[in-house]
């Protein structure tokens, strides 16, 4: 029965979602109006291609459940290899939205790389490759007159490359999200200090962190600092932390503006 569901809500939020959203994309989605001629091109495509995936490697969502019932004996090894298993089969049904978000990727790349290539075309600038600047360039009439044409027609196209990017760009997202969420619960099982936070919690007395030094009335007094919850923990907050910022960070963000994959 869970494999069943399991199954089906990878379907569903895999290829019915994707199928609904491209459908709409060809049509003017929120009063957008796009290049007909290039939305019909990619909408058909990515269409084909989830329609080849799912006859083909889904079959009907047997694939994944197969897989499912076969991790079941993984659970003898604990729940944490049962979830790293479980992301194993997350990762493997969900390979063609990664195939989707890549090819919008290195659309999205190339157009804006050429866009800026243009810009600075017009500004009489060009990128030095050696030193890794801008330098200023003398370029010819009908060079400008190119740089133009091209210039245009790639910002009209510009809109309908950025929907279907973004369309990729959220379900890649949103699949690294619930992935996340699943090492992280396999983090709370393997890094979590269990014995020292069940000592901590029956007498939070027994585990020191430090010595305290009084003085009173001419005498020494030591006294023990007794850990905290957080001191305790400390462990698998770094963890959580350091798994977090792999994919919550600057980097990242910077990639998604510029059209490079997002890692995690």
């Amino acid at each position: 029965m869970i494999a069943v569901r399991f199954t089906d809500f990878i379907f569903r939020n895999t290829a019915l979602f994707l199928e609904a959203y491209i459908v709409w994309l060809m049509g003017w989605p929120a009063g957008l109006k796009l290049n007909s001629s290039l939305d019909k091109f990619l909408g058909e495509m990515y269409l084909w291609l989830i329609s080849i995936w799912s006859v083909g490697s889904f079959h009907g969502t047997t694939t994944v459940s197969l897989l499912l019932t076969a991790m079941a004996p993984i659970g003898i090894l604990g729940l944490s290899s049962l979830l790293s298993a479980g992301i194993d089969v997350l990762r493997l049904a969900t390979v063609h939205v990664r195939l989707f978000y890549f090819l919008s990727c290195r659309l999205y790349s190339w157009q804006v790389r050429i866009l800026t290539s243009l810009f600075h075309l017009f500004r009489g600038r060009k990128w030095n490759v050696l030193r890794e600047r801008l330098d200023s360039a003398d370029y010819d009439l009908d060079q400008l007159l190119l740089g133009t044409i091209l210039f245009s027609g790639l910002v009209f196209l510009f809109p309908t490359v950025v929907v279907y990017y973004l369309l990729f760009l959220g379900s890649m997202l949103y699949w690294m999200g619930i992935e996340l969420v699943l090492r992280l619960m396999v983090l709370v099982l393997t890094e979590t200090p269990w014995f020292e936070l069940f000592l901590w919690m029956s007498n939070s007395k027994m585990q020191a962190a430090g010595l305290q030094i009084n003085i009173i009335a001419e005498n020494v007094v030591l006294s023990t600092q007794p850990r905290s919850l957080i001191n305790v923990l400390e462990p698998l907050i770094d963890a959580i932390r350091g798994t977090v910022l792999k994919l919550a960070n600057l980097s990242n963000l910077k990639c998604i503006f510029t059209g490079k994959p997002v890692t995690q």
